[in-house]
């Protein structure tokens, strides 16, 4: 598997694993301007096959599809701690054991976890999805 991950990466951007949930794929893509400033090289996204409907909702085609092992993705954020071009970077703080004590004990909101843990400004806006799927009127 880790062989498909590393024919996926890419080398001159920043490949962030997004190994969670829906929500947490949703704030990167709404902080992927700040990240992309911040650290001066596109990110492109490596998601779960269920979160491509967040990448539609973004307009968001810099990712690739990937099915994560528990072991690639502690393997990966062992590794690589902070994010570096052409690097595979799990993009999440509970893989780096950086911030978690404290959301645990609620200090924080989820936004200002990973505001925190990417070192991006607080004020920073979060974008909103420009993409909202239409669902049908109940029967």
């Amino acid at each position: 598997m880790l062989k498909t991950l590393l024919r996926i990466t890419k080398p001159d951007e920043l490949n962030f694993i997004s190994p969670c949930g829906l929500g947490d794929t949703m704030l990167l893509n709404g902080i992927k301007h700040s990240l992309e400033r911040k650290y001066g090289l596109p990110v492109h996204f490596i998601i779960k096959p269920p979160h491509k409907i967040v990448m539609e909702m973004y307009g968001n085609t810099n990712y690739s599809v990937h099915k994560f092992s528990a072991n690639e993705l502690t393997g990966i954020g062992r590794i690589n701690r902070i994010p570096q071009k052409g690097r595979l970077y799990v993009a999440h703080p509970m893989y780096t054991g950086t911030l978690t004590e404290r959301w645990q004990r609620e200090e924080f909101t989820l936004r200002d976890y990973f505001f925190q843990f990417f070192g991006i400004e607080n004020g920073a806006p979060v974008l909103p999805p420009s993409n909202i799927p239409v669902l049908p009127a109940p029967c």
